[in-house]
C-alpha cells in the first residue's frame, strides 16, 4: 500500500474510550476501491438487513 498522508483525526483523545480514527489519503484510487471491497465482503451479512 502506498499512502500519501496519514493522520488521526481530530477529536479529543478519551482516556476509556475507543482509539480515535484514522484518515488516510491513499495513491491509487484502485486500491481504495480493492480495500473498500474487502472490507465489505468482511462484513457481509453481519448486519441485519433493513
Amino acid at each position: 500500500l502506498e499512502f500519501d498522508r496519514v493522520h488521526r483525526a481530530l477529536a479529543p483523545c478519551k482516556s476509556n474510550g475507543p482509539p480515535r480514527d484514522i484518515i488516510t489519503k491513499l495513491h491509487y484510487y484502485s486500491t481504495k476501491a480493492q480495500l473498500l471491497t474487502a472490507a465489505r465482503d468482511c462484513y457481509y451479512g453481519l448486519a441485519p438487513d433493513e
